[in-house]
């Protein structure tokens, strides 16, 4: 299931039946569920983007708050943050034919 960063509009919270909040103060990391999507469909919650699976609500918190609450300069380096992270793990078109050619090499020695 993926994730999302969200929103609440207004100061409202919300308890989602995944057991996940929705801070009426910050944005917020949670679950993609049938109710989130009621949520912003009721236009009670604003979706920002979705977020790898490996995104986690405690390290957007660490972001908002060095950002001192100033959500959409948050909001914005750390959607930065995650995509500059998926580049470097990503390997390139050229590292995968490297890879290959010192696998083929690798088996050639090997016989």
């Amino acid at each position: 299931m993926s994730k999302y960063l969200v929103e609440t509009v207004g100061a409202a919270s919300f308890m989602l039946f995944t057991g996940e909040y929705l801070f009426g103060h910050r944005p917020t990391i949670v679950r993609g569920s049938n109710q989130l999507s009621e949520l912003v469909h009721d236009k009670l919650v604003k979706s920002f983007d979705s977020v790898p699976e490996e995104a986690c609500d405690a390290e957007f918190e660490k972001f908002f708050k060095d950002h001192d609450g100033d959500a959409v300069s948050a909001v914005e380096n750390y959607l930065a943050s995650i995509s500059l992270a998926q580049e470097e793990k990503a390997p390139t078109a050229k590292q995968i034919k490297a890879n290959k050619a010192a696998e083929a090499k690798a088996a050639e020695a090997t016989k």
